[in-house]
């Protein structure tokens, strides 16, 4: 089972994400963006801990990573997003189709700062809230399963 911390929108809160970092101890770390800066040095900080970031709408000079991500932990593949070029504050419907066209089975994303976890079609759908506002998410992830828990600061 893997470990996977998740945080979105941090927003000029770098030290609270070295701080979950060292406090949850994972074997992966997601972000989805805004503030990206946040994060930057960390995978050389934490060289065992695998990294998956994507910029979001206030990543304006952010030319190193992707708007979206894909990739596996276990056997789940989860595809990675901020959200907004998926209107996600208007609802989830394009992002659904993404993630429908893509076959996946987790998608984190942010951009809403507001708490979102649901399994719909197979696709579990889940958004930490903004760890500006002392929320993140912690997943743990094995063959069999995807266990999502809701986590403050």
């Amino acid at each position: 089972m893997k470990k996977v911390l998740v945080i979105t929108d941090s927003h000029g809160e770098s030290k609270k994400i070295y701080e979950l970092i060292e406090k949850e101890n994972p074997s992966v770390v997601i972000c989805t963006g805004d503030y990206t800066m946040d994060i930057g040095d960390f995978p050389y900080v934490f060289p065992e801990i695998e990294f998956h970031i994507v910029r979001g709408n206030c990543d304006f000079y952010d030319i190193k990573n992707r708007d979206e991500d894909i990739f596996q932990v276990e056997n789940k593949k989860i595809l990675i997003t901020h959200g907004h070029l998926y209107g996600v504050k208007s609802g989830l419907e394009n992002l659904r189709k993404r993630a429908i066209s893509l076959q996946v089975d987790l998608v984190c994303y942010g951009h809403t700062h507001i708490l979102y976890k649901e399994k719909l079609e197979n696709i579990t759908y889940f958004n930490p809230g903004a760890l500006r506002d002392g929320s993140y998410g912690i997943i743990k992830i094995s063959k069999d399963a995807i266990l999502i828990e809701n986590k403050r600061i």
